[in-house]
């Protein structure tokens, strides 16, 4: 009986450079890219589970709560301006 085995693969670095890219002024990319990355690490974990390795669902977890403290870090500041633009 074989196991399916989980593809490891990494968010492209458009990721970082899109949060990059909402911290320096252009919030609406801010949040569609932790939006993206929020459902890049539910996509993940869900593999894992679908897959039956548990053992390391620990690092896409970790990685999934960082990356919805940032996207709730972009709907705060969106509620704080009242709009995504930068004041």
């Amino acid at each position: 009986m074989t196991r399916a085995a989980v593809q490891r693969r990494r968010p492209t670095p458009a990721g970082a450079a899109g949060l990059l890219f909402g911290l320096l002024g252009v919030p609406v990319i801010g949040v569609a890219t932790a939006t993206g990355l929020v459902l890049f690490f539910v996509g993940a974990i869900a593999a894992h589970i679908r897959a039956r390795v548990h053992h390391n669902i620990l690092f896409p977890t970790c990685y999934l709560g960082l990356a919805v403290v940032s996207l709730a870090l972009a709907v705060v500041r969106y509620q704080a301006t009242g709009s995504l633009s930068t004041p």
